[in-house]
């Protein structure tokens, strides 16, 4: 088994950029709609992705009292992108978006890479982005997880920002689900036919939790299998 891990610094610059190819100027319109924000530039973010020859994202948004989400569709390069109220298909699922017809089932299946482990981690960073893409206010899920590479409980209560980027409370007051990791740094594990990446984040949004994402690549390509588990929890909060 190979192993790499990486500094949160460069991943966390990843993330700004990402965040910084999908800024908008104003809100866009109610409802359904066309997204007027390109989502090929969150792949650009990444260096070590793009997209498969042939192939090209699309975007819907939906926006209302100031919340918002989207569906970000890969499909054949030239294919028919209609406006939402023309689709005769819908995805199912929360706000029932619309699907073109030649969209395809995983927007990993149009994305590929250099092979590298650098790339496996900024894959499974870009799908999270990319599913955070739209998003606004109660929309916003990912956006509000920070990167960590060390227990964040290890950095006395004065220096934290209480709900932001840091646990509130003291140490004591948390409630441990599993046992504290030994590396708190982002990996990357590569077997023969498996590529698995784990990392940990911080995240206050409803609960303070301390969370175990895992995604395992077990063919060729970016596609994988997305787990979350609680590591901690903590006694505080905040709501959108």
């Amino acid at each position: 088994m190979n192993i790499n891990t990486f500094d949160i610094r460069r991943l966390t610059a990843l993330r700004r950029r990402a965040a910084m190819a999908q800024e908008r100027q104003e809100p866009p319109p109610a409802g359904w709609s066309k997204s007027t924000i390109d989502p090929i530039g969150v792949v650009g973010a990444f260096d070590a992705l793009r997209l498969r020859a042939g192939f090209t994202l699309r975007a819907y948004q939906f926006y209302e009292g100031g919340n918002g989400n989207a569906v970000v569709w890969a499909m054949p390069a030239g294919s028919d992108f209609p406006e939402p109220q023309e689709c005769s298909l819908r995805a199912g699922g929360f706000l029932d978006p619309p699907r073109p017809a030649s969209a395809l089932d995983d927007v990993m299946a149009a994305i590929e890479g250099d092979g590298s482990p650098w790339s496996y981690i900024s894959a499974s960073l870009f799908w999270r982005e990319i599913r955070e893409f739209g998003a606004f206010w109660h929309g916003c899920d990912w956006s509000s997880h920070r990167l960590l590479d060390r227990n964040p409980l290890s950095v006395p209560a004065r220096g934290r920002q209480r709900g932001v980027d840091w646990p509130s409370g003291r140490a004591k007051d948390w409630n441990w689900i599993r046992p504290e990791p030994a590396d708190w740094r982002p990996a990357v594990r590569r077997d023969l036919d498996t590529v698995t990446v784990t990392f940990f984040t911080f995240d206050a949004a409803g609960v303070e939790t301390i969370s175990l994402h895992t995604d395992c690549y077990k063919s060729e390509g970016y596609r994988f299998i997305p787990t979350m588990e609680s590591v901690a929890i903590g006694p505080g909060g905040f709501v959108y």
